[in-house]
C-alpha cells in the first residue's frame, strides 16, 4: 500500500491534534482487557512523563469511530514498532494478552502489535 501526500486540511489536522496533545489534556490511557484489540491510526508517538514521572514511550491511536487513546509503550514494543517502520499515520492492531507479573512486584499488559500498512 503507497501513502498518497497529505493534503493541507490533512496537514492542518493533523498540527491542531499534536497542539491538542502538548495541552494539559491527554487522550485516556487504554486500559485493556485480556483478548481486548484495538485497531486505528498512530496520531503521535513521543515521550511523556507517566504517572510515576518517569519518562516513558506512548503512542496515541485513533480509531475507525474516532475514539482517541494513549497506549504507554515498552522497549519491546518500542523497538517492534521501529523495526516494522510505523510512522505518524500507519494502521496498527494492538492485542492484548492479559496481565504480566513480574519478580519485583510489578505488573504490566502483554501486548502484540501488527502493523496493518
Amino acid at each position: 500500500m503507497v501513502k498518497k501526500p497529505l493534503s493541507d486540511e490533512e496537514k492542518g489536522k493533523i498540527a491542531r491534534f499534536q497542539h491538542s496533545l502538548s495541552s494539559e489534556s491527554y487522550p485516556p490511557y487504554w486500559r485493556c482487557l485480556d483478548g481486548e484489540q484495538l485497531t486505528g491510526i498512530i496520531k503521535a508517538m513521543e515521550t511523556r512523563p507517566n504517572v510515576s514521572g518517569v519518562m516513558q514511550d506512548v503512542i496515541v491511536v485513533q480509531e475507525k469511530n474516532d475514539d482517541i487513546w494513549s497506549v504507554w509503550v515498552n522497549g519491546y514494543i518500542k523497538t517492534a514498532l521501529e523495526l516494522r517502520k510505523a510512522t505518524i499515520g500507519s494502521v496498527i492492531n494492538i492485542k492484548c494478552g492479559g496481565k504480566v507479573k513480574v519478580e519485583f512486584g510489578h505488573d504490566y499488559n502483554a501486548l502484540q502489535i501488527r502493523i496493518l500498512n
